[in-house]
C-alpha cells in the first residue's frame, strides 16, 4: 500500500536523523539488507544484513564521519516497490573534526510487508574518500 509505504519511509528517515537507530530496528524485517556502495578504502562500504542492518552501517560510518546536521528530507519519490528519499547531509571527520564535508545523499527503500526490507545509499564517496584522505585518517 504506496500511501502507509510513505508514512513509514517518512518515519524511519526521521528516526535516522535522530539517530535512533535502536527505534529504526524494529521497523525492520528480519532478513533486511544496507548496500552502501563505493570502494573498498572506504570501509563502511558494503552490504549489512539483518534487523539491525541500519544500526550495523551507522555504527562502522561514525567510526569515521560524525554527523553534525541533517536538514529535513528533500524529497520523496517512488510507487510501490521503492521509495527514494534525499537529504544533505554536513559531517565532520570522527577523528579530525577541523576536517568537514557537506553533501547530498539519496536512499532507494523498500517496504514489503511493512517492514524495511533493503536500503541502498547512493552518496558521493569520492568526496568522502578526499575528506578522509585531508584528514589523514585513511
Amino acid at each position: 500500500d504506496t500511501p502507509e509505504n510513505l508514512k513509514l519511509v517518512k518515519k524511519i528517515c526521521k528516526l535516522m536523523a535522530k539517530g535512533e537507530y535502536d527505534a529504526v530496528s524494529k521497523l525492520t524485517a528480519e532478513e533486511a539488507k544496507v548496500v552502501k556502495q563505493g570502494p573498498e578504502e572506504l570501509p563502511y562500504c558494503g552490504k549489512y544484513f539483518g534487523q539491525r542492518c541500519v544500526k550495523d552501517f551507522y555504527s562502522k560510518f561514525e567510526e569515521y564521519f560524525t554527523i553534525t546536521k541533517i536538514p529535513e528530507t528533500l524529497f520523496y519519490l517512488g510507487e510501490t516497490g521503492a521509495i527514494f528519499a534525499a537529504f544533505d547531509y554536513e559531517y565532520v571527520v570522527a577523528k579530525n573534526c577541523e576536517v568537514m564535508l557537506s553533501t547530498s545523499v539519496a536512499m532507494k527503500i523498500v517496504i514489503t510487508d511493512g517492514k524495511l526490507t533493503k536500503m541502498a545509499m547512493i552518496g558521493d564517496t569520492l568526496s568522502e574518500y578526499l575528506t578522509l584522505q585531508k584528514a589523514e585518517v585513511l
